[in-house]
């Protein structure tokens, strides 16, 4: 098994097709075929069922994505800490919630660039699942992500609070519940933490 195989592996994965993956890495698609047959071997379990129609997972091969991904960064990370420029030092790894880069994290990368001019710095887009498994890995050294995160060496601090304001057809008083009313999901923990919704109830005149 090689770092070769593992990023075939994650590029038929994400592009569904062995000949998509091979046209992506600039190889023949019996060498995708050859790659993925070498990975199979090497873990003892099939992970793709393959057909002229495309690749799926299977079960196997859901067990291993998390992990194929974390080796194949980590991979990456290591090749950009050896080959790092004259003049910078370290290499700072960041994990940036899609919804947060446009705002919030292009200023924070930009002050971050400002004040630190010998450390290199990269991105890594992610949800806050994925991002948890790659802090604890260590393939990443901070995530900003819109809601804590857990688990064994990681501290979570608040960055920013940014408020929520609803917005209506009419003008009205807050209720409980109302057909009128919109339902934002600013992120995952915050559909989780909220109280559910009562009857429907009519502000009385």
């Amino acid at each position: 098994m090689n770092i070769a195989s593992i990023k075939t592996f994650l590029a038929v994965v994400r592009l569904g097709n062995l000949n998509r993956a091979a046209i992506e890495l600039n190889i023949t698609q019996s060498a995708v075929t050859a790659r993925l047959d070498a990975l199979d071997q090497a873990l003892g379990a099939r992970l793709l069922n393959r057909s002229r129609k495309g690749a799926t997972m299977t079960k196997a091969g859901y067990a291993f994505l998390e992990q194929a991904e974390v080796i194949a960064h980590m991979w990456d990370t290591a090749k950009a800490r050896i080959s790092l420029p004259l003049g910078i030092r370290n290499l700072f790894s960041l994990v940036c919630d899609p919804s947060l880069w446009e705002g919030l994290g292009n200023i924070w990368l930009g002050e971050l660039r400002a004040a630190y001019p010998d450390i290199a710095f990269e991105v890594w887009t992610a949800r806050s699942h994925e991002a948890q498994g790659w802090l604890s890995s260590g393939v990443n050294d901070a995530a900003l992500l819109p809601e804590p995160l857990t688990g064994s060496g990681i501290t979570s601090r608040i960055f920013l609070e940014e408020p929520l304001t609803q917005f209506g057809t009419r003008a009205r008083h807050s209720v409980k519940w109302d057909p009128g009313y919109v339902f934002v999901d600013y992120a995952p923990g915050s559909a989780r933490n909220m109280p559910k919704p009562g009857p429907a109830t009519r502000p009385q005149a």
